[in-house]
């Protein structure tokens, strides 16, 4: 069975950390689940002259992974009104609901902690980075130098191009290590 994550807004605005992300989900470590209320968002808080196109080629990429129409979603949402959890973030939560999702990657502290209270497993990118490093290292390995050749044009070993996608990481506060 593949693991199944939505990804929130906010972890898909930076293009780097989308890079990663995405690039895990590519590499089969696990299915991206989105809708088009959150890729909306994305849209909005990425520059203008590429937002288009980049929701474009996310729902190409990622045919299966938008699931902006799922059966319930709307009657789930007026049933979530009564929880702890921000009403700005009640789509996340019933498509995480609704599509089965095994984990919430998103940068918002807070909405982690109220999915928490809720009993919904919810990651930092960092830490779900960290999950998908421990689940296949080798596999993670070689989709990161992929990456970070064919869209951060890094050039060098492997195991440079592996230091400095990894440095870039540190940079942002992240802990995981594949060299």
């Amino acid at each position: 069975m593949v693991f199944r994550a939505v990804l929130d807004a906010n972890v898909m605005v930076g293009a780097r950390q989308r890079d990663v992300l995405l690039t895990l989900a590519e590499a089969g470590v696990y299915a991206p689940i989105w809708s088009g209320e959150i890729l909306s968002e994305v849209g909005r808080h990425v520059p203008e002259e590429v937002s288009t196109a980049l929701v474009r080629e996310m729902r190409r990429a990622f045919p299966d992974s938008d699931r902006g129409s799922w059966p319930g979603m709307a009657s789930l949402m007026v049933a979530l009104a009564g929880t702890a959890v921000n009403q700005k973030d009640r789509h996340v939560l019933a498509l995480a609901l609704c599509a089965g999702a095994d984990v919430v990657v998103t940068g918002d502290a807070t909405l982690r902690e109220e999915l928490e209270e809720m009993d919904v497993e919810a990651q930092s990118a960092s830490a779900f980075v960290s999950y998908a490093v421990d689940v296949d290292p080798a596999l993670v390995r070689v989709a990161l130098v992929d990456m970070a050749r064919r869209r951060w044009r890094l050039l060098g070993s492997d195991k440079t191009v592996l230091e400095r996608v990894e440095a870039w990481g540190k940079k942002q506060g992240w802990s995981w290590s594949v060299t």
